[in-house]
């Protein structure tokens, strides 16, 4: 992961404004955030593949964008996100990967415990 690249791509006023639109929603359709942020179809589009190059945005259905756990960590880290739907999206699919790298973890957290107390 490239830091350069990433700070690169979230050091302007306007991109950070898209930004915080899609750290407050789960997927946003790109004529909503032109909206919201009152940018043009080219300019927002510029931004948009920035992001996309960056690792920080990506992209859902044919027009829809969304923080990667990468922004989604970065807007945290900057204090500009809160815990809303995107981060707890991203979190639950954290506890799925993890779950399907160790299905069998869920079981030996309670043995490890119970072996840490006949020990004492």
């Amino acid at each position: 992961m490239d830091l350069a690249k990433l700070f690169a791509a979230a050091s302007n006023a306007q991109r950070l404004a898209i930004l915080r639109i899609l750290a407050e929603n789960r997927q946003v359709a790109f004529t909503e955030i032109m909206t919201k942020t009152g940018l043009t179809s080219g300019n927002l589009g510029f931004h948009l593949k920035e992001f996309l190059k960056s690792g920080l945005v990506e992209k859902k259905n044919s027009d829809k964008y969304s923080l990667t756990d990468t922004g989604i960590s970065l807007m945290r880290w900057a204090g500009q996100a809160d815990q809303g739907e995107a981060y707890r999206q991203a979190l639950k699919r954290r506890a799925e990967i993890r779950d399907l790298r160790d299905p069998l973890r869920i079981y030996r957290a309670p043995l490890a415990a119970e072996s840490s107390d006949s020990a004492s």
